[in-house]
């Protein structure tokens, strides 16, 4: 694992790799929450560029839960938290807008 992956996330590297030699990860929040895993593959040179990016983009400068359609959902803002939420609940309800809570501070 790179030094460089937070502790609010849980990350695990898989045991197979791509076609050309890459590797993948699976990055969530490292919290009980209905987050679906972010699957982050690569070549070794773009790896841990691309892991730290999607931590940036998702979970950075930190996790805060937040209550979506009754499904506590880790991510860093209302907006992420709303678009994870699209991304694990049925597929009628995607790109539906539902009243995003923050439940911790």
């Amino acid at each position: 694992m790179s030094a460089g992956i937070p502790t609010y996330v849980d990350a695990r590297m898989s045991a197979g790799s791509n076609s050309f030699g890459g590797q993948y990860v699976f990055l969530r929040p490292n919290y009980e929450c209905f987050n679906k895993s972010r699957k982050v593959g690569g070549m070794p040179d773009e790896f841990w560029d691309k892991v730290d990016k999607t931590i940036a983009k998702w979970y950075a400068p930190k996790i805060n839960l937040y209550m979506v359609d009754g499904h506590v959902i880790g991510s860093n803002n209302e907006e992420n938290a709303l678009k994870e939420y699209w991304r694990v609940c049925e597929w009628d309800k995607r790109k539906q807008q539902f009243e995003v809570t923050l439940i911790n501070a």
